[in-house]
C-alpha cells in the first residue's frame, strides 16, 4: 500500500493537466456492465458541462494513476452514478470539493453518498427523467436541474464556473 501510495504522489505532482471542474463521461466506453447504464444522448449532456467550464473525462484509456492525477487537482467533480466517481477519493482537499451524482437508471445510489461521506466532501444528486427503451435522457429538465444546483455559487467550483456576467446571460438565454 506504502508503495502504491508513493505511486499516486508521484503521478499527482508530475501529472500536466490541471482540471479543476470535470464531467466523467461513459459516452466511449463499450458494453459490459456499463451498458446497461450507457446514456445514448450523452454527447448532449457533455456539452452542457462544458458551458459551464467543465472539463469532459473519459476515463477508460487512462491508468489508474493518472487517473487519481485527474482527480487529485478536481474541486468539482460531475457525472452519472457509478465507479467513475468513486475516482473523488483522490481529492486533495474533499472537504472544499463538491461531487455530483447524476442518476437516471437507479432509483438510489448509496455507495457514493457513503464513499463521498467517508472522505467528508459534499455530495449532491441530481435525479434525471430518463427513457428505458432509448437510453436518452431529458437534457432539458438535467439543464433545469444544474442551474437550480447553482454551482457558480459553491466554493468549490467558483474556480472552473463561467464569470458571473456570463452565468447571467447564460441562465437568461436558457430558460426553458
Amino acid at each position: 500500500i506504502a508503495d502504491a501510495a508513493v505511486g499516486v504522489t508521484e503521478a499527482v505532482n508530475s501529472f500536466p493537466r490541471r482540471a479543476r471542474c470535470v464531467y466523467v463521461s461513459r459516452r466511449r466506453q463499450g458494453g459490459g456492465d456499463t451498458g446497461l447504464r450507457l446514456v445514448s444522448n450523452e454527447r448532449s449532456v457533455e456539452r452542457l458541462f462544458e458551458q459551464r467550464g467543465h472539463e469532459v473525462l473519459h476515463l477508460n484509456g487512462l491508468s489508474v494513476l493518472d487517473q487519481a492525477a485527474i482527480f487529485a487537482h478536481a474541486r468539482c467533480v460531475a457525472g452519472f452514478e457509478g465507479s467513475g466517481l468513486h475516482n473523488a477519493v483522490f481529492m486533495q482537499k474533499p472537504e472544499e470539493s463538491l461531487v455530483v451524482e447524476l442518476a437516471a437508471f437507479r432509483t438510489h445510489s448509496t455507495g457514493q453518498a457513503s464513499l463521498m461521506q467517508a472522505i467528508n466532501a459534499e455530495h449532491r444528486v441530481v435525479r434525471i427523467p430518463a427513457d428505458r427503451e432509448t437510453r436518452r435522457v431529458d437534457v432539458e429538465r438535467l439543464h433545469r436541474r444544474v442551474l437550480a444546483l447553482r454551482l457558480h455559487a459553491s466554493k468549490a467550483c467558483s474556480a472552473c464556473e463561467l464569470p458571473q456576467d456570463r452565468i447571467l446571460e447564460y441562465e437568461r438565454s436558457s430558460e426553458l
